[in-house]
């Protein structure tokens, strides 16, 4: 009964650590992201790979078909998740480490903390009397698992040419209100590449494309000053924006009628200029790093 109970809250604990991690996949994704580790394509995959494994760990645990092989995997993807812990403690990284998604957030000290309970019920799982009737079960679940989380939520990277192709900008009110507007904060370059995002500074989609483009600019080493932001919305909100959404870059406004007209209604939208012409759209879900990147290192 005892190694019932365990299992069971072994099972629970996985599981919901992968269902939170899940519930702000987009969030996790930039997480892994801004480790500087990862491309932005990989993190999609990693944060999959992640919640995928953790379903599959929680699940054999409690049906007990391959216990020694369970047990074991568990306590080594536990001392990795620790491992990486113990490196974010050393460089003095304070934020939610995502072990629970945004559901329960943690410091990096506090989960590592958490994980010394989990590993001793690891090693007290029993690795004998395993459940052999379970076996095409489990094996439908390792399949089942990844598929049906692909399915439901497909890297951006699948269908980044699908969710860029409603994207428009007025090429007219570019140049009228933006690249040849003299009277605007925020000055365009007429030569070399620049990175211009139109944004609202409430809109949490525009709050989830600037984290990923400031984590580009900052992972490749591109020059803050190679982006910057036209704003809808109040100006007092700003400061908000970038607080609680850095890097502060440079900065305009333009008004409402003005905004709409030259985004034809849809935000954001991040515009690759080459000497002040489009080049390419991109929005929170189309973005392209290597794309972006491959623009700035070449040589004017």
């Amino acid at each position: 009964m005892k190694q019932l109970l365990l299992r069971i809250a072994l099972f629970a604990l996985f599981t919901f650590s992968a269902i939170s991690k899940f519930l702000v996949i987009d969030d996790f994704e930039v997480y892994i992201y801004s480790l500087n580790l990862f491309s932005l394509n990989t993190s999609f995959l990693i944060a999959r790979g992640v919640i995928c494994i953790e379903l599959i760990l929680a699940f054999s645990i409690l049906v007990k078909t391959y216990p020694k092989t369970t047990k074991y995997s568990s306590i080594a993807l536990t001392i990795i998740f620790s491992i990486f812990l113990l490196i974010q403690l050393f460089h003095k990284n304070d934020d939610n480490c995502f072990c629970f998604g945004e559901a329960l957030k943690l410091s990096p000290l506090e989960s590592l903390l958490k994980n010394i309970p989990i590993l001793a019920s690891l090693f007290l799982l029993e690795t004998k009397n395993k459940f052999e009737k379970f076996k095409l079960i489990q094996l439908f679940v390792a399949i089942a698992i990844p598929s049906l989380l692909f399915i439901i939520s497909p890297p951006d990277f699948i269908f980044k040419e699908e969710y860029s192709k409603d994207l428009e900008i007025d090429s007219t009110a570019l140049k009228l209100y933006v690249t040849e507007n003299d009277s605007l904060s925020l000055k365009i370059p007429n030569k070399g590449y620049f990175l211009l995002n139109l944004y609202s500074n409430t809109c949490k989609h525009c709050k989830k494309l600037h984290e990923k483009i400031g984590i580009i600019l900052q992972n490749n080493s591109i020059p803050s000053n190679n982006a910057g932001i036209i704003f809808w919305g109040d100006s007092l909100k700003t400061e908000k924006f970038f607080q609680e959404h850095p890097p502060i870059l440079n900065h305009a406004y333009l008004s409402s009628h003005d905004f709409l007209r030259l985004t034809k209604g849809k935000m954001p939208i991040t515009i690759l200029l080459l000497d002040g012409e489009i080049v390419k759209l991109y929005n929170s879900r189309s973005i392209d790093e290597n794309e972006i990147v491959k623009a700035f290192s070449q040589k004017e």
